[in-house]
């Protein structure tokens, strides 16, 4: 078992929709915050999710190689602040590293007071990761199976025990949590 078979896995599923990346993400940040989130349809959309109280949304790429785009990732974050009024909190998750990213996050929320929080998939440690695996149980109907051995699910249980796979979570869940000004995102 390893976080390369899950990263795999995760590199295959369909990028877009419910049962694709997007509703994978969605998922997750569900399992967070309690908050249900609906995905959008395709086109031209604020985001590929949304929480049903529009104060989170979430951008998902699942890219292997590809590297992220920075022109891309403001025009998605400045058309999602502009088209959701409530919003106070914007993730990109990403199967790849969102490092390059960084700055330039840094700058649109110093502009714009709308947290960003970058999810991305880099290494073990990395909170994707440790979301993917504490969260198995929820994400697991994503996959397709047949990238799993019989005691992937047991691997998982395992790994999410670890306080090293729970620190980055825990750090994303308190970092979603401190977002929202209201509060309405519990884990």
């Amino acid at each position: 078992m390893s976080y390369a078979v899950l990263r795999n896995a995760l590199i295959k599923i369909r990028p877009t929709g419910e049962q694709g990346f997007e509703g994978l993400s969605a998922s997750l940040l569900s399992a967070l915050t309690g908050d249900r989130f609906y995905i959008a349809r395709s086109g031209d959309q604020p985001a590929d999710a949304v929480s049903s109280n529009t104060e989170i949304a979430i951008q998902a790429k699942r890219y292997d190689k590809t590297p992220l785009d920075e022109t891309e990732f403001e025009g998605d974050f400045n058309k999602a602040c502009r088209l959701c009024r409530r919003l106070d909190c914007y993730v990109l998750a990403a199967t790849r590293k969102t490092g390059q990213l960084k700055i330039l996050a840094d700058e649109l929320q110093e502009l714009t007071g709308v947290d960003i929080l970058l999810l991305e998939f880099d290494a073990a440690d990395s909170e994707l990761a440790a979301l993917c695996v504490s969260y198995w149980e929820q994400i697991c109907p994503f996959f397709d199976q047949s990238h799993f051995d019989s005691n992937f699910t047991q691997w998982a249980a395992t790994e999410a025990a670890l306080p090293e796979v729970r620190g980055p979570g825990s750090s994303f869940s308190q970092k979603i949590r401190a977002a929202c000004s209201d509060g309405s995102a519990a884990a």
